[in-house]
């Protein structure tokens, strides 16, 4: 690709801070010439770990593989940059908070694809006019979406360091990515850039420096006017200049707020498409996240919002639990139907009846089991009924005594007043002889 492009890039610390927490990077990858820009937050320590991790984790991740969908590619490249700072910052204390901005641009064949996340910005500089591409998810930009500050006072805005997204604040994010590519043609240059630059640098004057000498010049000279306007902050520029294209006009997304439209002569040569009047993300829906004094900004407005919104949850929560309170009233009849098991009880008594007259069998007809002790066979004790089926005499009933259960001889001494016309019948109390406690004189068989 280095025949189609050439490129330049710097980074400055600035005249404030003490410690450079901007990244750059750029990697010929299997699916483009790839760079990276990302503006650190979160310390000295931590928002130069967060930036560097962003550039190495999103130029690695897009030469890991080959890809049928660039702009795909590049957001899955971006969240699983976030996903390795968050990761960090979760493993080490001294690192909690971190963040950073981020902007990628792949030149992939003839076309461009880009994406972002934060503050820092990517621009196009073409027939002598300078067009943003990107839009901030900031805070203040939203208040220029709505048009309640020009963008001409977004710089100067007391909040304009408040980020609606950056990378490792959060487990997730939802990056900017175009999904038309860019037609860039010959002489077009891309400028990406940290807010160390574009946040005291206006478009104007940018545009101005852009239009003459070398691409080293240019980021040479941009440098130093950031300095020359205070270099509060640090301050990154990556130039990317297109040297090869098959296209006689330039074909993109133009991100100009209306008052900064016509920055050059268009000359029929330059199509802007698609110029959205609203920003496409949701920025309203984010919450601040500070950025330049590295602290979280507090919105008591979207808090008391949340806790408005908590109590009518848990008051339709309430409600939906009252109110199925009468419904097991309704059940109740069907409970006591189903707790009418006093007929089953009733149903024990009726088996009763048919046990005890087994228990009184012995009684009625004592006599026939002393006598037939053949029956005693069937018995718990069926030894006792062999030996008083050997025994003819009712004597025999002695024997009956070897009977462990003592049950079948018992009524062996009433043997005498038995019927012997019905010395045949089969004795049932038998079995149930082991049941009934023996009567006196049973263990003699007298």
């Amino acid at each position: 690709m280095s025949e189609k492009l050439k490129e330049y890039g710097l980074t400055d610390v600035g005249l404030v801070r003490k410690a450079n927490e901007d990244s750059m990077g750029s990697a010929q990858t299997r699916n483009g010439h790839v760079f990276v820009v990302c503006d650190g937050m979160g310390g000295h320590v931590g928002g130069a770990t967060a930036s560097s991790i962003a550039v190495k984790s999103i130029l690695e991740f897009l030469d890991s593989q080959d890809l049928t969908d660039i702009p795909s590619g590049i957001s899955s490249a971006i969240q699983f940059a976030n996903e390795q700072i968050y990761a960090t910052a979760q493993m080490d204390p001294n690192l909690k908070g971190m963040g950073t901005t981020c902007t990628v641009l792949v030149v992939n064949g003839d076309h461009v694809h880009i994406g972002h996340v934060g503050d820092s910005r990517i621009y196009l500089f073409t027939d002598g006019g300078l067009h943003r591409i990107t839009k901030d998810h900031s805070f203040v930009q939203s208040l220029v979406d709505q048009g309640i500050i020009p963008d001409s006072e977004a710089e100067n805005h007391p909040r304009k360091n408040e980020l609606l997204k950056a990378l490792g604040i959060r487990p997730n994010v939802e990056p900017t990515v175009n999904e038309q590519p860019i037609q860039p043609k010959v002489g077009d240059v891309f400028m990406m850039c940290s807010d160390g630059l574009c946040g005291l640098v206006n478009d104007a004057s940018m545009k101005k420096i852009l239009r003459e000498g070398s691409l080293e010049h240019q980021a040479t000279t941009l440098i130093n006017a950031a300095k020359a306007a205070g270099g509060h902050d640090n301050i990154t520029v990556q130039l990317i200049e297109i040297t090869a294209s098959p296209f006689s006009a330039s074909v993109f997304v133009d991100m100009n707020p209306a008052d900064l439209v016509n920055t050059g002569d268009m000359s029929g040569k330059t199509t802007i498409i698609n110029t959205p009047e609203k920003d496409p993300f949701e920025t309203t829906a984010e919450i601040p996240i500070a950025h330049g004094e590295k602290k979280k900004s507090k919105t008591f407005l979207f808090l008391g919002i949340a806790f408005l919104i908590v109590l009518i949850i848990l008051f339709f929560i309430y409600n939906n639990k009252t109110e199925p309170t009468p419904e097991p009233k309704k059940d109740e009849p069907k409970e006591f139907k189903i707790g009418n098991n006093p007929n089953q009880p009733e149903e024990k008594p009726e088996e009763k009846p048919t046990v005890s007259p087994k228990k009184e069998t012995p009684t009625n007809k004592p006599a026939p089991t002393g006598i037939t002790g053949k029956t005693g066979t069937t018995g718990s004790t069926g030894t006792t009924g062999a030996t008083g089926a050997t025994s003819p005499k009712p004597t025999s009933g002695s024997t009956g005594a070897t009977n462990t259960g003592g049950t079948t001889g018992p009524t062996g001494s009433s043997a005498p007043t038995t019927d012997p016309t019905k010395p045949t019948e089969p004795a049932p109390s038998g079995p149930t002889g082991s049941t009934t406690p023996p009567p006196p004189g049973g263990k003699d068989g007298n």
